[in-house]
Parts: structure tokens; C-alpha cells; sequence
């Protein structure tokens, strides 16, 4: 059982893991990352099933000393750009196709809900436990296809 316990915190704490790996990332571009204007080539606006808009925007970039130019996305809402906007980008010299645009608003509130989410599931590990040894009852798995 303590197997399943481990599991069941390592399954909540992955979501909290790849949030913090993916802002290493992005603030290691925004730091050591060249700075360049992109400009806005497309917007397509796309609507949730029963929900919200929201814009897709593509742009395009030139690395400096570079002949061709780099695309990427992001998601706002809807109305923020046009086609022809500029946009301030920061890609790493080495590896121009990783990019990072700055102003995330929602950072703090993700990681505590991350953090929130990881403290739920430790719970109810524990709540899990209590109840199993409560009853003294020990489980096992019987697959119906065996006799």
C-alpha cells in the first residue's frame, strides 16, 4: 500500500514539477536571451465549446545575423493585436527557435494552486490510510478474467 501511497504523491507532484522546470526556462531566456521585435502575422480568433474567445497570434522574428526568419504563437485575448503589431521577443543566440515574451500576470497564482492541488493529494493519502487501517481490512486485487 505504501507503494500506491508514493505513486499517488508523485502523480500530484508532477504538474507542480513541470510548472517550475518550464519557468527555469523561460526566465533563463528573459535573462541571458537577445532581445528583437517580432511582428504580428496572422490572428485567428477561436472560440471554446460553450466558452470564452481567445486570440491565437503567430509572429515573426529575425535573429540577429540570421537570413531566415522564426515564427512562434501565443495565446491572448481577444482584440489584443492586429496583424502588423510589434511585439518584444527574447530567443537564446544559440538556439534562436527558443523564444519567451515577457509579462506573465498569472505566475503566482498558478504556483499556489499547483501547491494547493500537491497539499490536497498528500491529504488525501493520509485520509486514504486512516480509513484502510480503521477497518483493518486488507485489499486485494482479483482481475475477473482469472478463476
Amino acid at each position: 500500500m505504501v507503494i500506491i501511497y508514493i505513486l499517488l504523491i508523485a502523480l500530484g507532484a508532477l504538474p507542480m514539477i513541470r510548472f517550475v522546470i518550464k519557468r527555469k526556462h523561460y526566465r533563463k531566456v528573459l535573462s541571458e536571451g537577445t532581445r528583437t521585435t517580432a511582428e504580428v502575422k496572422q490572428v485567428i480568433r477561436r472560440r471554446m465549446y460553450k466558452g470564452a474567445n481567445f486570440d491565437r497570434v503567430v509572429f515573426w522574428y529575425l535573429p540577429n545575423g540570421a537570413n531566415q526568419y522564426r515564427s512562434g504563437q501565443l495565446t491572448t485575448k481577444p482584440g489584443k493585436y492586429r496583424g502588423g503589431n510589434t511585439l518584444e521577443v527574447y530567443y537564446l543566440p544559440g538556439q534562436p527557435e527558443k523564444y519567451a515574451l515577457p509579462g506573465n500576470k498569472y505566475e503566482t497564482l498558478t504556483i499556489v494552486f499547483l501547491i494547493l492541488f500537491f497539499a490536497f493529494v498528500v491529504f488525501a493519502c493520509f485520509k486514504i490510510d486512516q480509513l484502510v487501517r480503521k477497518n483493518n481490512a486488507t485489499y486485494e486485487f482479483k482481475p475477473p478474467w482469472t478463476k
